[in-house]
C-alpha cells in the first residue's frame, strides 16, 4: 500500500470515529436544556443518553449476525448516514416519546459501525498496518466526542438545544460523503464474513464462564456507569448556585476529555514496565481520588478532578479491554464483545440510577454511589489471575 493510500485509510478512520461519538454524545451537555424544552425532571433527561447506548448494546449482540450477510465498509457508510439522518431528525421534535425513539435507533446504527469498519479492516490490512489505523480510529472518538459536547454547550447557549444537534449532523452527512467516495473504488474486494452461529454461541457460553472475562465485564459495566454519570450530572449541578456558569465556560470542562487520548496512547507503555493488575488497581484509586475533588465548590478544582479522572478511566478502559481477550483462551473476538456490552450496558443503567440519586438526595449522594461503584472494582481488579498478567 503506498503512502497515499495509507493517510486516507488514516484520514478515513479518524472521521468514522470523529462522527460516531460526536452523534453519540452531542447530547450530554444538553440535558439541563432538554429539562426545560420537554418540562423533565434531570433524571428522565438522562434518558436521551441511555437511550442510544442501549441500541448500541442491541447492535453489538447482532453485530455477528449483520456481519455474515453484509459488505463490511458498505454496512459501516450506510449505518453512519442512518444515525446522522436520526439525529437530524430529533432536532424537529416537540415530543418527548420520538426523541427516545430516535435516539435508540441511532444508537443501534452507531453501535454496527465499530464492528464493521475493524472487520474490513482486519480482512483487507496487514497486521503491521491494522494497530495504527486503530489507534487513529480511537483518536477520531476521542476528538468527536469532545468536539460535540464543547459545540452543544456553546450552540445551545446562542441558538436553542437543536441547533447543535443539526450541526454536528450535517458536518456527519459531509465526513460520510467523503468517506464514501474514497471506499467506492475499493469495495469490490471486501469480503463478507462467514461466521458460524454455532460457534459464536459457544464462544458466548466459554466467555460467560471465564472468572476473570466475567470480572473484566463486571468492572467494565461500573466504571463506564461512573464515568457517564459524572459528566451527565456535572451539568446540572455547575448552572446552579453556587456556580451558576454560562454554557462556553462549562464547555471547557469537556476539554478534559483529551486527557482521555493522551493517557489511551500511554497504556502499552505502561504494561511493558509494569504489572497490569497493579496499574488497572491504581487507575481506580486515581478515578476515586478524581471524584473526591469533584465534591469542592470550585470549578478549577472540579476541572482537574475531572482530568484526573477521565485521564484514569481511559487508562483503566484501554487495560482492560486489552487483557479481556488475554484472559480468554477461546473466542477472543466474543470476550472483546462481551466487554463493550457490558461497557455500554452499565453507560445505560448506573446514569439512570445515579441521575435519580441527584434528584432526591443531590450531588453528595452521587459521589458516595461513584466511590463505592470504584471500590468494588477495585476489589474485582485485585481478584485477577495474577499469572496471566503479569509481564
Amino acid at each position: 500500500m503506498n503512502n497515499e493510500t495509507t493517510n486516507s485509510y488514516l484520514i478515513c478512520a479518524f472521521i468514522i470515529g470523529f462522527i460516531t461519538f460526536s452523534l453519540l454524545y452531542v447530547i450530554q451537555p444538553l440535558l439541563p436544556d432538554l429539562t426545560t424544552s420537554f418540562r423533565l425532571s434531570s433524571s428522565q433527561s438522562t434518558l436521551a443518553l441511555s437511550t442510544s447506548l442501549i441500541g448500541i448494546v442491541l447492535a453489538l449482540l447482532l453485530s455477528g449476525m449483520l456481519l455474515s450477510k453484509f459488505r463490511f465498509i458498505w454496512l459501516c457508510v450506510l449505518s453512519l448516514l442512518a444515525a446522522s439522518l436520526c439525529n437530524l431528525w430529533i432536532s424537529t421534535q416537540t415530543q418527548w416519546c420520538w426523541v427516545l425513539t430516535l435516539r435508540f435507533f441511532m444508537g443501534l446504527f452507531v453501535g454496527i459501525v465499530p464492528a464493521s469498519f475493524i472487520a474490513y479492516l482486519s480482512s483487507t490490512e496487514t497486521p503491521k498496518n491494522l494497530p495504527y489505523i486503530v489507534g487513529v480510529y480511537t483518536s477520531g472518538t476521542v476528538f468527536g466526542g469532545l468536539v460535540g459536547r464543547v459545540i452543544a454547550v456553546v450552540g445551545a447557549d446562542h441558538k436553542g438545544w437543536s441547533f447543535p444537534i443539526e450541526l454536528i449532523s450535517i458536518v456527519g452527512m459531509i465526513g460520510i460523503a467523503w468517506v464514501a467516495c474514497f471506499f467506492k473504488t475499493k469495495t469490490a474486494k471486501s469480503p463478507v464474513s462467514n461466521a458460524n452461529k454455532l460457534t459464536f454461541l459457544q464462544g458466548w457460553k466459554s466467555n460467560l464462564t471465564n472468572r476473570n472475562v466475567v470480572k473484566l465485564s463486571l468492572i467494565s459495566f461500573c466504571m463506564m456507569g461512573c464515568f457517564v454519570s459524572i459528566y451527565n450530572i456535572i451539568v446540572f449541578r455547575l448552572k446552579l448556585p453556587p456556580f451558576q456558569l454560562s454554557g462556553l465556560t462549562i464547555s471547557l470542562l469537556f476539554l478534559t476529555h483529551g486527557f482521555g487520548g493522551v493517557s489511551s496512547l500511554l497504556s502499552g507503555k505502561l504494561t511493558t514496565k509494569f504489572n497490569s493488575k497493579q496499574v488497572v488497581m491504581a487507575c481506580f484509586c486515581g478515578v476515586g481520588i478524581g471524584a473526591i475533588f469533584l465534591s469542592v465548590d470550585s470549578f478549577i478544582v472540579i476541572f482537574l478532578g475531572c482530568s484526573i479522572l477521565t485521564f484514569s478511566f481511559f487508562l483503566a478502559h484501554s487495560l482492560c479491554s486489552g487483557l479481556v481477550t488475554t484472559f480468554s483462551k477461546t473466542s477472543k473476538h466474543q470476550a472483546a464483545s462481551m466487554y463493550l456490552v457490558s461497557y455500554y450496558l452499565g453507560a445505560s443503567v448506573i446514569p439512570i440510577f445515579n441521575g435519580y440519586l441527584w434528584q432526591a438526595f443531590g450531588w453528595s449522594a452521587v459521589l458516595i454511589s461513584l466511590l463505592s461503584v470504584t471500590v468494588f472494582s477495585i476489589i474485582l481488579a485485585w481478584l485477577l489471575d495474577e499469572a496471566v498478567i503479569t509481564h
